[in-house]
């Protein structure tokens, strides 16, 4: 049974019908045919033809032909190999656009040759393709609308031509000529990436699922874009430049092991979610005039342990008390159960603790200053009361018994 693209979209409209190029539905309209060569389905219009589907069971190394009945294959449609079994794919010079998902769930696909002449590639061309190695682009390509490809785990070799003007490869990273824009890292094996201090811009999704990936500098990062870092599960570690200003919706999102970040005053705006499930616990923004998206409520991790730091009567501090976070101001900290702040958690602070719940439950105010207080709110209620104070008791007691675990990591933090 033939695999067009019609009877493709037929089936999956719902699922992907917002994703079809306009272009599509331009040329429908001007359609005269199809023809099958070689198990590669080709649609054919007045002056060119498109590749838009392949037969089923096609398999093997497969050569797209660079003209159909006089006609010059110009494309590769949207999902023109989808779920076949090839194992290598040719394309012609005469291509000149290969369309968004055009290689989706090739399961056996290992290697795609674009001949030179192909000048866009739209975004990610090859999704799903759990074997593919090796990508060779030419120098003609001169437009890339967002990432290579994803979600192809093995692929760590795109063998881009000399002579490109427009994209070059540095150390894993596809970059735009001048090395100021990232547009994907291509080895997603690194532990650690250190992006050159040209690069001034991150795109979207460009380092998504790096999930091996623990730490990151980005000595001149400006802006980091929508998701760049979505599912880096081991990063721990990021450096930023001074000069980074903008932090687009889930650019960390669900980084697990990343639990404290200090970003620069130069940071104008977070957007909604920058750290949504992140296992962030701390976080520094020095900036007085940053800007923080009203959606903020899941950027970072539970209210329960995150604390941030800003300056004082900013948006900073403001968003901290909407959303029940810990705020203090940037320079001071506090060790939680040291109440008295003499570095040592021992009955002196039950004490001080028992006496400010005290002085609460009689409204007489509070003798602790902001930081002293969170180091008594043991228990991370928002109340001082006698069961910080056993807490605290407790703590000191193991730790005299020459218990070693950190206060957190003994409440099970």
């Amino acid at each position: 049974m033939k695999k067009t693209l019609i009877s493709f979209l037929t089936a999956s409209a719902l699922l992907y019908s917002a994703a079809l190029p306009a272009q599509a539905a331009e040329e429908e309209s001007t359609l005269l045919g199809t023809a099958t060569r070689d198990g590669v389905i080709y649609s054919i219009y007045q002056d060119h033809a498109v590749v838009t589907g392949t037969l089923d069971d096609l398999t093997g190394n497969v050569t797209v032909l660079s003209d159909v009945d006089g006609l010059p294959v110009t494309e590769v449609g949207w999902h023109a190999f989808y779920n076949v079994g090839v194992q290598s794919v040719t394309l012609p010079g005469s291509v000149t656009v290969i369309r968004q998902n055009s290689f989706v769930y090739c399961d056996s696909l290992t290697e795609v040759t674009v001949s030179e002449g192909t000048t866009t590639l739209e975004f990610h061309p090859w999704q799903l393709c759990p074997k593919l190695e090796t990508l060779h682009l030419p120098a003609s390509l001169e437009s890339l609308q967002g990432r290579i490809y994803t979600t192809c785990p093995s692929l760590h070799t795109v063998d881009l031509a000399a002579g490109n003007e427009t994209f070059t490869v540095q150390d894993d990273l596809f970059c735009d000529k001048d090395v100021t824009v990232v547009y994907q890292l291509l080895d997603k094996s690194r532990t650690q990436v250190d992006v050159p201090e040209t690069v001034t811009k991150l795109l979207e999704y460009s380092f998504q699922e790096a999930d091996q990936l623990e730490s990151v500098s980005l000595p001149g990062v400006e802006i980091i874009d929508l998701c760049a870092f979505d599912k880096c599960t081991a990063l721990h570690t990021v450096e930023f430049s001074d000069k980074l200003r903008t932090l687009a919706t889930g650019a960390f999102c669900d980084c697990t092991s990343l639990k404290e970040v200090t970003l620069p005053s130069s940071i104008g705006y977070l957007a909604g979610q920058s750290f949504a499930r992140s296992g962030l616990q701390r976080i520094t923004i020095p900036s007085a005039t940053c800007r923080l998206n009203d959606d903020m409520a899941d950027t970072f991790s539970s209210a329960d342990t995150t604390v941030v730091y800003g300056v004082e009567g900013s948006a900073v501090e403001a968003y901290a008390d909407k959303f029940g976070y810990r705020f203090l101001p940037v320079g001071t900290d506090y060790r939680l159960g040291d109440v008295n702040e003499d570095g040592k958690i021992n009955a002196n602070d039950a004490s001080m603790t028992l006496m400010e719940a005290a002085r609460i439950g009689a409204k007489r105010g509070s003798m602790l200053t902001r930081a002293q207080g969170y180091a008594a709110d043991v228990t991370w209620d928002n109340a001082i009361n006698a069961n910080d104070a056993v807490y605290i008791l407790k703590y000191a007691a193991y730790t005299g018994a020459k218990g070693t675990d950190d206060f957190e990591t003994y409440l099970g933090r």
